[in-house]
């Protein structure tokens, strides 16, 4: 059975599953470097990323996790560029709210994150129309578990910050609401397994 897997993967997807692990590592390279304030260098952190990302996408190559969605031809560069945009527009962002701008010239600026990360969350909506009606059902479900695992931790943040007690950044919601869609993708293969 392994070895069928093996065979239905096309060397051209096998090629794309490299890319897209280099550049997804590339963005947690970044992402890393960013979160660590300076403690190893930019060049060592984004080159680390690309790596563990290769290795990432090399192994997807032999055999894609089950988690991943199959995706039509081009659907996965819209997104990982859309991505890499909304990247770049956050470093951009957070530059510029480093500099002494007026606050008319700081709300403008925060274009720079606002446009692309729309355009990323639409790009990722389009993306899930055109999958097959199996894989759309598994991440509509999966976005319906994120969203009430997501509004349960928010209600206890909000009650918890009425009691006095210090609420964490608002920032830490994206990844929170990534993190129950993940697993509210996870449980969804595995009851449709």
């Amino acid at each position: 059975m392994k070895n069928n897997i093996e065979k239905n993967i096309s060397s051209d997807e096998k090629r794309r599953n490299m890319i897209s692990g280099l550049a997804i590592g590339a963005a947690l390279g970044i992402v890393f470097w960013s979160a660590l304030d300076g403690l190893l260098t930019f060049p060592l952190d984004l080159l680390v990323g690309m790596g563990t990302g290769l290795l990432i996408g090399y192994r997807w190559g032999k055999r894609p996790p089950p988690m991943l969605m199959r995706y039509p031809p081009g659907v996965m560069w819209r997104i990982l560029i859309a991505g890499a945009v909304l990247v770049l527009g956050l470093f951009g962002y957070l530059y510029l709210l480093d500099l002494d701008l007026t606050n008319t010239q700081k709300l403008l600026s925060s274009l720079l994150a606002i446009v692309p990360a729309i355009v990323f969350v639409l790009m990722l909506v389009s993306a899930i129309g055109q999958l097959d009606e199996m894989q759309r059902r598994i991440q509509t479900e999966g976005i319906a578990i994120a969203f009430a695992g997501t509004a349960i931790i928010v209600i206890v943040f909000a009650l918890l910050g009425l009691a006095g007690l210090p609420v964490p950044h608002w920032g830490f919601l994206l990844v929170i609401m990534v993190f129950m869609w993940l697993v509210g993708k996870l449980w969804t293969m595995w009851r449709y397994k």
